[in-house]
């Protein structure tokens, strides 16, 4: 097979990598990286096919993947990749210089990558570089066929690098040079307009592109889960346990894009109205309640585990910091093995086909930790307290509220009077 190139354009920042050094011309951007996230994706669409027993999960993906016994029939080559820079700076999609005041962005970088005397802390690649993936498909027309449909919903869901779920890190195909089987070239370079980004909503994954007999994958649900039904162990791409929504706010910059994510993200983990302008006085309900207060109930957890926390105290202790984290018994006994959970929840500014800007995002309704799980507040390595893990009717009840614009916790529930201790 000859190589196929597929010309890639970053539409919103991607953090990966170090500052290049003085004649260091390294990418960021690297193959393992993007077979990485692609793994990610192919498991996702395969657990959406009906493929969710960990083992024939595992075996389909070596199949496209390859593994350390069996090297993968597909190559991948990057040409001219992109390098990363800029600590330090306030690019304009952070606001720019001057700004003062709550700025999406800075909510969404967070402690990591944002801080507000300095700006950057860590090099990114700009918005509009290009550079080029080169591909050689197999010799199988039903493992091209599935590799086409990961990289498909790699581009149109995800990302790489870090924040990715904030926002961070998305490519938009440009151009595809050589052939591919149809109908994905035209699929992998669609700018999508508000009424396709909702007809998504409603497929997930479009029909002409998991045709059975073609991507060798027939189990395919629509159906909603009954309120009784647990959610997977993984992430499905299908309308069954995924979901999503395109926000109405237009924005003509990514600047105004990724501050009205941010604003909405923060007010509704701070059970506030989504469209105020947040303050240095915002804090979520976990925080007064949980962490300084004497309540067990952690029901933010479900937006994604651990949960860092930073301010500044006016005593002997100018900076506090504390991270909530899941943690699981070990089988051997010794200290508890700590977990991660990153957020089901994705947010992406999306531009459409007339160069505005909306916000769409989408939940992947998967379980959010093993049963035996416990969260502990540590705090420089020192388990502080312990927290209880909410249970699937609160976790349900913040995805479906990020998803229909509504409250994250039912009225009162951190009220004195039902505050459980």
């Amino acid at each position: 097979m000859s190589w196929t190139t597929f010309r890639l354009q970053v539409m919103t920042p991607l953090f990966s990598g170090d500052d290049p050094s003085p004649g260091n011309v390294d990418s960021p951007i690297r193959i393992p990286s993007i077979r990485g996230v692609l793994r990610y994706w192919f498991r996702a669409v395969a657990a959406g096919h009906g493929i969710v027993d960990r083992k024939a999960l595992w075996e389909a993906e070596e199949k496209v993947f390859g593994s350390t016994k069996h090297p993968s029939p597909i190559q991948l080559r990057l040409v001219d990749g992109p390098t990363a820079s800029g600590v330090g700076s306030r690019p304009t999609w952070t606001g720019g210089r001057g700004r003062k005041g709550f700025h999406g962005a800075h909510y969404l970088l967070g402690q990591g990558l944002w801080k507000y005397g300095s700006g950057l802390i860590r090099p990114y690649v700009a918005p509009d570089v290009k550079f080029e993936l080169q591909v050689r498909l197999s010799e199988d027309e039903t493992i091209d066929r599935q590799f086409l449909l990961a990289t498909w919903a790699w581009l149109t869901y995800g990302g790489m690098g870090a924040r990715t779920r904030r926002g961070f890190g998305q490519l938009r195909c440009i151009g595809v040079d050589g052939q591919l089987p149809l109908p994905f070239s035209s699929a992998l370079k669609a700018v999508h307009t508000p009424a396709k980004w909702r007809d998504l909503l409603r497929t997930a994954v479009p029909s002409e592109l998991r045709r059975p007999a073609e991507i060798g994958w027939s189990t395919w649900s629509e159906v909603r889960p009954s309120d009784a039904e647990q959610p997977p162990e993984l992430p499905m791409l299908a309308p069954r346990w995924w979901a999503g929504r395109l926000f109405d706010d237009h924005s003509g910059s990514l600047e105004g894009a990724l501050n009205v994510a941010g604003q909405k993200w923060r007010n509704f983990r701070a059970v506030s109205n989504p469209d105020a302008t947040p303050t240095p006085n915002t804090h979520s309900p976990e925080w007064v309640n949980a962490i300084h207060g004497n309540d067990r109930r952690y029901p933010v957890a479900a937006l994604g585990l651990p949960v860092g926390y930073f301010s500044k105290e006016k005593n002997d202790r100018p900076e506090f910091k504390a991270a909530v984290e899941p943690c699981r018994p070990s089988d051997s006994g010794d200290e508890p093995e700590s977990l991660r959970r990153a957020s089901p929840v994705w947010l992406r500014p999306v531009q459409l086909e007339d160069r505005s800007w909306r916000v769409f995002t989408h939940v992947f309704r998967a379980r959010l930790l093993p049963e035996d799980s416990q969260l502990h507040i540590v705090e420089d390595g020192v388990q502080l307290s312990s927290l209880d893990v909410p249970d699937s009717e609160l976790t349900k009840r913040a995805w479906d509220a990020w998803l229909k614009g509504r409250k994250r916790l039912p009225h009162g529930f951190y009220d004195p009077q039902s505050t459980a201790t």
